[in-house]
């Protein structure tokens, strides 16, 4: 059995479109939502529902995250957090038959970015200087991983699904890719608003996990060169090349933006 756990706060819409979105699926699954706001129509929509469902404080995304763990009675776990709606029902039935044999199942999912509309997201297989290799909402973990490297770390309040996912490189883990869209993602959530807060966390991290390297380095300061290079054509109004270079990934802008962010990393 699959445990899908959704994190809501104050966001009783978007969690019943989450809520619908699941009721596609044909298997046996169990659903748990932890419920950080005060919201009463959330609150009065939960003590209806059939689903396992916390309303507390709690203390950031991470408590939150580790609360809908230790809730979990299945043998993997998968976030599809408020917003988040499932795409592929037939997903859940992949993963329930093969998270037996794999630590984790990984797959596509449907990015609702706010300037360009929909992106596919697709796992990357580039070093984790680069950032997350796999959408969050897109993996289904073996809730033993989750045992063994005891949740996520509270110390993070956006970038704690990165840190797990690097502490997970650190295991011997065997994933499976299922190549497919399986989630359509609300491009609003926490980690696309703190985009700053999100790269220094991200160096952090990886100096914790003694992943500071070189090769990190590298990808991690090309990431910081596009993240601030966009910021400056946001500022002057330019978010149509922002928007060209997101959806067209050989263009002349995307060239510029590999040639240049090569130069400031070999700088530094």
């Amino acid at each position: 059995m699959i445990s899908i756990v959704t994190l809501t706060y104050n966001n009783y819409e978007e969690l019943v479109k989450t809520v619908e979105s699941l009721k596609s699926i044909s298997i046996p699954y169990e659903h748990i939502i932890v419920n950080g706001g005060t919201c009463n129509r959330t609150k009065d929509f939960l003590s209806e529902l059939k689903a396992i469902s916390v309303s507390e404080k709690d203390q950031g995304i991470s408590d939150a995250f580790n609360k809908g763990w230790r809730l979990s009675r299945g043998s993997g776990i998968m976030y599809v957090n408020s917003g988040d709606l499932l795409i592929d029902p037939s997903y859940i039935s992949y993963a329930t038959e093969k998270i037996y044999s794999y630590d984790y199942i990984y797959a596509d999912i449907l990015y609702q970015d706010s300037l360009c509309g929909p992106l596919r997201i697709r796992p990357s297989n580039l070093p984790l200087g680069s950032g997350i290799p796999y959408p969050h909402n897109g993996l289904v973990i073996r809730r033993s991983v989750f045992d063994q490297l005891n949740g996520f770390d509270l110390n993070y309040k956006v970038t704690m699904d990165y840190d797990f996912l690097c502490r997970m490189r650190s295991l011997a883990l065997k994933g499976l890719y299922y190549p497919n869209l399986v989630v359509e993602m609300d491009g609003l959530g926490v980690s696309s608003k703190n985009q700053d807060i999100s790269l220094l966390e991200s160096k952090s991290i990886l100096i914790k996990n003694n992943l500071w390297n070189g090769i990190h380095k590298y990808y991690y300061y090309k990431r910081f060169v596009f993240h601030n290079l966009k910021n400056i054509l946001s500022n002057l109004n330019l978010n149509f090349f922002i928007k060209f270079y997101k959806t067209k990934k050989q263009s002349l802008l995307y060239i510029f933006l590999v040639s240049y962010s090569s130069f400031i990393s070999k700088a530094m």
